[in-house]
């Protein structure tokens, strides 16, 4: 049996960054100039002037651990951290959007510089900020369609809000309601055609109708005569079919959104 090639040992490369310094530079201290960029270098920081014109903001900067990307508005679009380990990538308003980590993980923030996906490499994790997993469907007509709706399926298979007691064809509650927004969205579209998410699996928030009985932390939930609305199961075997959750709070009287974990059965 012939023997497997030993693994090339591992290469290490250091660089003296004085050294290379000085061999870009002409001098170790001023301004450098080319056809196409002024190289600043001043107390330690190195500044990228694109087209000699150094009343412009610099597009480029580093310093003994730092380099930072900057665009024509003299905006931070790409930071690189030696301190750190991380790469930020960021948007027109200085805001992180991507942002690689030397710890392992990777995360996608949001308009509000929160993250919204974080990749974990060492424990092999995808966190999702969102409460649940939804579908996208067709509906028969976005005009009467809300985040928060009990959506059942309609002769043509599309989707529209209940309005039937312990109706079995119900497909879930429209994601996206009171802060609740999927984590993860099955069957993504872009065209013309309405479509909206629907929590399949998760916490959502739904409407709910609590005239017909007062519903409790627990109680399952089915679809209601109330447009868009579940109500409190009180007979088991009519619900058999119809159930799309429990509820997560309780809701003595009146129509209200409350949060329910979705659980079609």
């Amino acid at each position: 049996m012939p023997t497997p090639p030993k693994p090339e040992p591992r290469r290490e490369y250091r660089i003296d960054s004085d050294k290379l310094l000085k061999k870009i530079l002409p001098e170790l201290k001023g301004v450098t100039s080319t056809n196409k960029v002024v190289i600043d270098y001043t107390n330690g920081v190195i500044k990228f002037y694109e087209k000699r014109d150094r009343t412009q903001p610099p597009i480029l900067t580093i310093s003994p651990s730092k380099a930072v990307f900057n665009d024509s508005d003299n905006n931070e679009r790409i930071s690189i951290n030696g301190k750190q380990g991380s790469i930020i990538f960021k948007n027109e308003h200085a805001n992180s959007r991507l942002i690689l980590r030397g710890s392992g993980t990777i995360s996608l923030r949001n308009d509000d510089n929160k993250d919204s996906i974080i990749l974990d490499g060492n424990t092999g994790d995808i966190r999702l900020s969102g409460a649940d997993c939804a579908e996208e469907f067709d509906i028969a007509s976005s005009n009467n369609v809300e985040p928060g709706m009990v959506l059942v399926i309609n002769d043509d298979g599309k989707l529209c809000p209940c309005n039937e007691p312990f109706d079995k064809r119900v497909a879930g509650v429209v994601s996206g309601a009171n802060g609740y927004y999927p984590g993860m969205i099955l069957d993504k579209q872009y065209q013309d055609q309405e479509r909206v998410p629907v929590a399949l699996v998760g916490k959502t928030y739904c409407k709910v109708d609590a005239n017909y009985s007062s519903v409790s932390t627990g109680d399952l939930l089915t679809t209601s005569s109330t447009i868009g609305h579940a109500m409190k199961v009180n007979d088991p075997v009519s619900a058999y079919g119809s159930v799309i959750g429990k509820a997560l709070k309780s809701l003595d009287k009146g129509c209200d959104l409350i949060p329910i974990l979705i659980s079609l059965q």
